[in-house]
């Protein structure tokens, strides 16, 4: 049995900004923070250790004396894949994110990439003598 589908996969791509920063005297060591296209950190985002670095960055000094270069803002694109989203059998939604092996946190039940109902687990292994647990720890 098959599973209904919702949305197909798809592929789309993501933006994301980079403030950015090196030391003077090596270019392209240094530190790059998260940031929006205008270059503005969301500080409150960070770690305190990177919270630490932004400033220290800012301030345009390491903390070994070296001048730091603000290198500005960074853009990066790439492309991810949405998964299948699909109708378990209980009618909870569900990712189709693995090719082998994904579970509706419903109802337990499990489906292949394909959306294709598997077998219950106890009967994993049946042919080969392994148990099912040995199998979805792979």
């Amino acid at each position: 049995m098959a599973l209904s589908i919702i949305e197909d996969a798809r592929l789309e791509t993501i933006e994301e900004y980079r403030l950015c920063f090196s030391l003077a005297d090596a270019p392209g060591c240094g530190w790059c923070f998260l940031c929006d296209a205008a270059g503005n950190v969301d500080e409150a985002a960070l770690h305190p250790d990177g919270l630490d670095n932004l400033r220290m960055c800012r301030a345009g000094q390491g903390r070994s004396g070296g001048a730091i270069v603000c290198d500005g803002v960074v853009c990066e694109q790439r492309t991810i894949r949405i998964p299948v989203l699909a109708r378990c059998h209980c009618g909870a939604r569900l990712e189709l994110a693995s090719s082998w092996l994904n579970t509706c946190d419903a109802c337990g039940r499990d489906y292949d990439g394909s959306g294709t109902a598997l077998a219950p687990r106890h009967h994993w292994g049946e042919e080969t003598g392994e148990h099912w647990a040995e199998l979805v720890a792979l």
